[in-house]
């Protein structure tokens, strides 16, 4: 058995006292250390387990084996105990160096090492998550926070409550319950190429990209769950095909020029050519990717193209610094028009998947689409990205036509220490006195609005216009609740 296989084998056997975890519930799960003797027997677990370590893990594995099989079986409250105890003593032995560094340690490298050059796609750590209804996944460290009076001080942002079960408390992995309904796609990507600049931050830009209307509807009878549905099917117009594939790339070709570590746009007005099912993209996108490296101009290392709505599916495609198609991120609930009595015809899905991107020492990126985000109540995605995965930074696209219900949305991440920036299209807002985005600085407790300034929500005579957001690596911790416009703006104008 080589060395992944132990590994996996190790988490698997993690897992199964998760499970045992799942009996105590999660409404009362902090009475779990007012267990009588609590302090005790965790002492005495730990002792054991720190006793039988010796850095060989298939003898290791042998013995868990044993354990997390009776714990199993047990009818005995301490078992909860020495569940904890396993749990968290593990999460101390991991570690994601390689092997020949991790003395003493169980390396994650072999199940989701980091590649300096590309990246690295992986699902479940753990092989029995149909078995155990646990999902175990990679955590690793990322950006920190001190305290404004003092730098050397480490601060805790988010609440104490608002993780689900050990989450909260854990370093090197998160999991949550698994019921068959989603997966997650960890994508894992070297944070060499941010930190090399030397800014201690993170470069976002988001482009709202057209200030006019871009598509027409169709209305066409779904069935969901039984119910017969008014829906509408999404075209974009004919004229604004040759405008959008223009601007969406002078749009990314600013966004580089200024520094960019990750852009994004709205929902919707991808045309076929940022459409990552369509295999012309394995050519095109990559091409725009060279051409500015050999202008050795910055080339972010990740990008989120406008998604592309087609076949009843709407889909963020998702590329690498080098173009690569690291994969595609759709919207699983649809947008609902109360006034007009109709929704987005989105297909159903059994399953659905959400991408979380991983940048050690950086942050943890995800993705929701416009109305997912705020259907929350419905999807339970904040309930698995953010209580449970330490999702730290949530990258939310729209085409709406409104913005007090993302405004109001947004600040309710701040429990969990969840970054989150909203981006709009400008041609969908009813009003140009309306903002086009937003996004809530941790540490601050203050949201930043994006509205155009120079431009006043119009693109005439504008090539080309981004948001730029510069989120510190190591974020001060103040006291204070505001709305802010200090959002710098940058606009590229056509030559005359």
């Amino acid at each position: 058995m080589g060395v992944g296989d132990e590994v996996r084998g190790c988490i698997n056997l993690l897992s199964i006292a998760l499970s045992v975890l799942y009996e105590f519930g999660d409404d009362h799960f902090t009475d779990l250390f007012s267990l009588e003797n609590f302090e005790e027997e965790e002492t005495e677990y730990e002792t054991l387990l720190d006793d039988e370590w010796n850095g060989d893990l298939a003898k290791f594995n042998f013995f868990l084996e044993k354990i997390v099989n009776n714990l199993k079986q047990s009818k005995e409250q301490s078992r909860f105990i020495k569940a904890y105890t396993i749990a968290k003593w593990l999460d101390d032995m991991f570690t994601y160096l390689k092997p020949s560094k991790a003395v003493g340690k169980i390396s994650l490298w072999e199940l989701c090492g980091v590649n300096d050059t590309t990246y690295t796609e992986v699902g479940a750590l753990n092989s029995n998550f149909c078995e155990t209804k646990v999902w175990i996944n990679p955590k690793f460290p990322i950006r920190t926070a001190y305290d404004v009076v003092d730098s050397q001080r480490p601060k805790r942002l988010a609440n104490r409550d608002s993780f689900f079960e050990l989450n909260g408390i854990l370093k090197n992995y998160s999991y949550f319950r698994w019921d068959g309904t989603r997966t997650i796609k960890n994508i894992i990507i070297s944070d060499e190429a941010i930190l090399d600049k030397g800014n201690d931050c993170i470069a976002v830009a988001f482009a709202p990209v057209i200030d006019r209307k871009a598509f027409d509807t169709k209305k066409v009878i779904l069935n969901r769950r039984g119910y017969s549905i008014s829906a509408e099917e999404i075209t974009l117009k004919d004229e604004v095909i040759a405008i959008l594939d223009e601007r969406i790339i002078d749009d990314w070709r600013l966004a580089c020029s200024e520094g960019a570590d990750v852009v994004f746009m709205p929902e919707i007005l991808g045309t076929s050519r940022v459409d990552g099912s369509n295999p012309k993209n394995v050519e095109w996108i990559p091409e725009q990717c060279k051409e500015q490296m050999k202008k050795d101009v910055n080339v972010p290392s990740i990008t989120l193209w406008p998604s592309v709505w087609t076949n009843r599916e709407n889909g963020i495609t998702i590329t690498h610094s080098d173009g690569s198609v690291m994969g595609i991120q759709y919207k699983y609930i649809p947008y609902s028009n109360t006034r007009e009595h109709t929704q987005e015809a989105l297909r159903d899905y059994r399953e659905r998947e959400n991408i979380i991107i991983h940048i050690p020492n950086v942050h943890r990126i995800s993705v929701l689409i416009c109305s997912e985000f705020l259907a929350d109540s419905e999807s339970g995605w904040s309930e698995v990205l953010c209580r449970c995965l330490g999702v730290s930074l949530l990258l939310v696209p729209s085409y709406t036509p409104g913005e007090q219900d993302f405004l109001n949305k947004i600040m309710e991440y701040l429990n969990t220490d969840t970054t989150i920036m909203w981006g709009n299209c400008c041609g969908a807002a009813k009003n140009v006195n309306k903002c086009c985005g937003a996004y809530s600085k941790s540490g601050r407790n203050t949201m930043e609005i994006f509205t155009g300034g120079d431009c006043g929500g119009k693109c005439d005579g504008v090539k080309a216009c981004i948001f730029m957001v510069r989120i510190p690596l190591k974020q001060p911790a103040y006291k204070e609740t505001v709305y802010r416009y200090e959002c710098e703006q940058k606009l590229e104008y056509k030559d005359l």
